[in-house]
């Protein structure tokens, strides 16, 4: 019997703790917030957005304000890269950037190297805990209309954002 990912999820789910954080996805959470950046295959492509909000154990963890994007990849030991969206990459992102390659590799098994990935930077992560209490985890990207949920014309400050949603839970905002 085959089986999809999606379906061994939801087989799962209810043998499985969501704190067990061996089968629980976000294992790179830590770097994201050391760097300040998340990254995806830029294969994937990517939706036009301002806030990127770090998800782990059926809660959203950290949020921060988009500045940039960049497509890198590295090429004889040097990071090659496009400047995507925003203001062009400091060379201390780019350092960072290669630091996330061979930390990555190292520690994840995972290959930032050879394989485009998008790297959205944000001004800074707030770490918040806004918490998917209903049942299943989600299987793919989530998008929220900030400005909806906080009954606002023009957001706030991200720190403000993250103090509005820091406890709460989606299920409030529905």
């Amino acid at each position: 019997m085959n089986l999809t990912f999606e379906q061994l999820v939801l087989a799962m789910e209810d043998i499985v703790d969501e704190r067990d954080s061996e089968i629980v996805a976000g294992e790179t959470i830590d770097d994201n917030l050391k760097y300040n950046f998340y990254y995806d295959q830029a294969s994937r492509g990517c939706a036009d957005h301002g806030y990127i909000g770090l998800y782990k154990g059926k809660s959203i963890r950290a949020i921060g304000k988009l500045i940039k994007t960049v497509v890198a990849e590295m090429i004889d030991g040097e990071v090659a890269y496009i400047n995507e969206r925003g203001v062009p990459a400091t060379k201390d992102e780019i350092e960072k950037i290669k630091e996330a390659m061979m930390h990555a590799e190292a520690d994840h098994g995972y290959n930032l190297k050879t394989v485009k990935h998008r790297y959205f930077i944000v001004d800074q992560f707030y770490e918040i805990d806004f918490r998917k209490t209903s049942k299943n985890p989600i299987q793919k990207s989530k998008f929220f209309n900030l400005t909806e949920m906080l009954k606002c014309k023009k957001l706030p400050e991200t720190s403000q954002i993250a103090k509005e949603l820091d406890g709460r839970t989606w299920e409030e905002f529905l």
